[in-house]
């Protein structure tokens, strides 16, 4: 199985959105002979060009943008997956399994539980509010 190397995606994303190599390169402080071998190893594996060197109007090519399509969608599920775990360790998602002997629930319920529920929970829900 053939792995897509992840610097050249990104080399691929750059020039396509800024239109150049040089441009590219520029903006991710590289040399663009390295962008440019970045990009010819990404071709030769998939064994199709990603960019035309000679239009400067649409560089990207069709198998270019499928690589993009599929770059930026794993940037935007990196994204998601970093906020879910941000969510979990803010606690603003997530469970809380809760384990008492029978003789302690009753002071758990009155004290602890019910200024708990009275910040956290609202009927939307679990929606949490804003504090």
């Amino acid at each position: 199985m053939r792995q897509l190397n992840p610097r050249a995606l990104e080399y691929l994303n750059a020039l396509s959105r800024f239109g150049s190599l040089r441009k590219a390169a520029a903006r991710l402080s590289v040399d663009p002979a390295t962008v440019s071998r970045l990009l010819n190893q990404l071709e030769q594996s998939i064994g199709l060009p990603v960019w035309d060197r000679s239009n400067s109007r649409k560089p990207i090519t069709a198998a270019g943008h499928e690589l993009l399509l599929y770059y930026r969608q794993m940037c935007a599920n990196e994204a998601a997956a970093l906020s879910r775990i941000h969510d979990l360790k803010e606690l603003q998602r997530g469970e809380v399994s809760i384990a008492i002997g029978e003789g302690f629930i009753s002071d758990l319920i009155s004290h602890s539980l019910q200024s708990f529920r009275a910040l956290k929970w609202t009927p939307n829900f679990g929606q949490v509010p804003k504090l």
